[in-house]
Order: C-alpha cells, then structure tokens, then sequence
C-alpha cells in the first residue's frame, strides 16, 4: 500500500487482484445486483487510487477498502432509491419489488426459491445492518475488522450484528408461516 500511496501503478493492480474479489462479494449485497456491484467496484478502486495519498499505515487495506465501499455501496442503493421514487406516479403506488439477483449457485428445485427468499429478507436490513451482518456472517470477518470497515466501536457491531440476526430470523419464520398450508382447515 505504501508503494500504493506513492503512485506504483503495477503496486495498484496487485492491490486490486488480491482485494477486489472480496470487496465485490460484500458490495453485491450491499447494492441488490450484481451489474451494480461491479460499477460501483470500480468507483470504489477510482476512489482508492485518489485517496491513496492519505492512506494511514496503521490502518489495515482490507478495512479502508470496505468502508470506501460501504459509503460507495449506500451511495449507489440511495440513489437508485431516490430515482424509483420519482417515477412513481401516485401515493398508492406498490412498493417496487427488491432486486435480490446475485451470483451464486443454486443446485436443486426450489433451492433457488429458498435462496431468493433470504436474499429478500437481507435487502429489508438497514444498510447498517446488512453491512455488518454480510462482513461477519457471509464473509468472516472478525468483529473488529467489521467494525474498522463501518467506522464504529466493536459492541456496535455486536449489537447491530445480533439486530440483523433477528430481525432475519423473524422475517424468515414469518414467511415460512404464511407459504406453509394451514394444517387446521380443509385442502
């Protein structure tokens, strides 16, 4: 990173091999779809580049780099939210159904269905929420690394993180609840 900060092109495209996979995989939950994930992957490296130079050595590059795409990530889902919203004609207007489409493999019948409905629930999360949830759960991340990525104190992150876990949870059972048949009355 050092090399990085003093302008080493061939320094920035290692950084990009080693680093972009990762930060790819959070933004594509952070913005719904994977066609907006990769633009918003690249405004993230742009934004790296340029703010190279204040880079801070004791600062991990993983971290900077999550929360450079974090703020890029909400940036981009805010703007498509302000967008939507101008193109709806009247206040009764339905609620815009949530892109949930993302990589990922889905190997059997009704799999698919099971992976698009806990995407849904994960695009109902905060954008705070959400973040935090796919660092730790869906990526690894230790608590304090999610929490250098989202700029707040490790207990944030716990609290925020165990929020996301329940509001998931009840999301999930509710639908469960509403698409099993009802036991009681007649088929």
């Amino acid at each position: 990173m050092e090399r990085v900060r003093d302008g080493d092109r061939e320094a920035f495209a290692e950084l990009y091999r080693r680093e972009a996979p990762r930060v790819f995989a959070v933004l594509v939950h952070l913005c719904g779809a994977r066609e907006r994930a990769e633009d918003v992957l690249q405004e993230v490296f742009l934004k790296a580049w340029r703010a190279a130079p204040r880079w801070r050595a004791e600062a991990p590059v993983g971290a900077w780099l999550l929360a450079i795409a974090r703020r890029a990530g909400w940036n981009a889902s805010a703007f498509r939210r302000r967008r939507r919203a101008l193109r709806r004609t009247g206040a009764a207007a339905d609620i815009e159904a949530v892109d949930v489409s993302a990589p990922g493999r889905q190997d059997g019948p009704g799999q698919a269905d099971e992976v698009a409905r806990v995407r849904r629930a994960l695009a109902r999360l905060s954008p705070p929420l959400r973040f935090v949830f796919v660092l730790v759960r869906l990526h690894g991340s230790t608590l304090a690394e999610a929490a250098d990525a989202a700029g707040v104190p490790v207990g944030t992150v716990k609290s925020r993180l165990a929020a996301a876990e329940t509001k998931l949870r009840t999301w999930l059972q509710e639908g469960d609840r509403t698409s099993a048949p009802d036991r009681g009355s007649p088929r």
